[in-house]
């Protein structure tokens, strides 16, 4: 969502006329808004465009066909989940024990069917996960 003119800097107004400079980087057409007033000035403008990477799909007769797809990069994030011994009571908002035969071990199998309340602290568990997410590059643009 571009915000402001990276010509001159000048944020965009409702109801201003825009020019688009039209580009295209390895195959993908990418358009720049600028105020209509920036259009003769020259300028170097910075953007970010996807990093491609060459991969291999069979067609129907077998062979390896080079296909451009978006460069992707893995990540680890921690991410908050429900132990699985709890549940999440949403019209209540409070953590209670599950019905299950592992807290049946510990509590009276007539207060786990009540609802037991159970602290956020207990109920929650932290999971590390991988992710990914393209990868970006940066290219200058001389205009005009």
């Amino acid at each position: 969502e571009e915000k402001s003119c990276p010509i001159c800097g000048g944020l965009f107004s409702p109801g201003e006329v825009l020019t688009l400079l039209v580009t295209a980087v390895e195959g993908s057409t990418y358009t720049i808004p600028i105020h209509d007033r920036c259009k003769e000035l020259p300028a170097e403008i910075e953007v970010t465009v996807p990093q491609l990477e060459t991969q291999y799909t069979l067609n129907d007769c077998g062979e390896a066909i080079p296909v451009q797809k978006a460069a992707m990069e893995e990540y680890e994030e921690e991410i908050v989940t429900l132990h699985p011994d709890y549940t999440f009571d949403e019209k209540t908002g409070k953590f209670l024990r599950k019905d299950n035969d592992e807290n049946a071990r510990i509590f009276d199998t007539e207060a786990l069917k009540k609802g037991i309340d159970a602290s956020r602290h207990a109920a929650l568990a932290t999971d590390t996960v991988l992710k990914r997410k393209p990868k970006y590059r940066k290219l200058l643009l001389k205009v005009n």
